[in-house]
């Protein structure tokens, strides 16, 4: 007799998206809230990061409005840390052949240190073009692609809408 499977409740990506969602509510940036979570290949292992400033560093609320590298004080770009490079410190592992979650397209820094811990896979939300900063898709894209390292994007729906996959 054969015992009956129950069928998965939803595709894994869109599931690590939304957890990447829910970890960038944790970011004090008052613009942009990014969030990212590495799962290992065998999905037991996670680790995640959010958009922030070094944990020795105050919060200060003139430096986290403070867009200005220019200014006599810090602005947030000379201080924040990255979520994808957070959740990378955070994992205190080799990462060969995870996955990285992340709410935001990523950068060419963070793209390159992507590629140096041998992270296999990069899936992503929301395109380059809705964040402030300056991000050349097409040169992270063939970054990712030289390295072997597959990239795609999961537009997470709202409303129940239906997610959509694209590449």
């Amino acid at each position: 007799m054969q015992k009956e499977i129950l069928p998965k409740p939803e595709n894994w990506d869109v599931v690590m998206l939304r957890m990447a969602m829910v970890i960038a509510r944790m970011s004090k940036d008052p613009a942009t809230k990014v969030g990212a979570v590495l799962v290992s290949p065998d999905r037991t292992r996670i680790s995640v990061g959010y958009n922030g400033f070094p944990k020795q560093i105050p919060d200060r609320v003139e430096w986290w409005n403070n867009r200005d590298s220019e200014s006599q004080t810090f602005s947030k770009y000379e201080l924040v840390r990255h979520a994808e490079m957070n959740a990378i410190t955070q994992a205190k592992t080799d990462l060969s052949g995870w996955t990285l979650y992340v709410t935001h397209h990523p950068c060419i820094d963070c793209a390159k240190n992507i590629v140096a811990e041998g992270i296999k896979r990069v899936v992503y939300s929301v395109e380059a073009g809705v964040v402030s900063m300056m991000i050349n898709h097409d040169k992270i894209a063939y970054l990712f692609k030289i390295a072997k390292v597959e990239f795609e994007q999961i537009v997470i729906a709202h409303d129940g809408e239906k997610d959509s996959l694209t590449q």
